[in-house]
């Protein structure tokens, strides 16, 4: 199993907040995606570092709640079946030091 580092999967009150803030943010995400139409990649980008802008006002989970994840894992399934899933090439926020 690849835990992933996204605060999204790994606390349950940030996920809400987060979704909360892109409901708000729609129109302006909208609007990046429309500005770069027909360049999926590119839009998505300049929508992760829109939205990573405005995440870090949020109450963004320390790095310490994805060791307890890891942890969690290892215990439940053994050292031999956890790795680091880390997913940097596609979120918006990660984990604060």
């Amino acid at each position: 199993m690849g835990i992933n580092f996204y605060p999204v999967f790994l606390d349950e009150h940030f996920r809400d907040q987060y979704e909360e803030m892109r409901r708000r943010l729609k129109p302006q995400i909208d609007s990046i995606r429309a500005r770069h139409r027909g360049r999926a990649g590119e839009a998505a980008f300049e929508v992760d570092k829109f939205v990573g802008l405005h995440a870090e006002s949020l109450d963004v989970p320390t790095i310490d709640r994805l060791l307890d994840h890891i942890d969690h894992a290892v215990q439940i399934m053994g050292i031999d079946h956890v790795g680091l899933g880390s997913d940097f090439d596609g979120i918006s926020v990660l984990p604060r030091p």
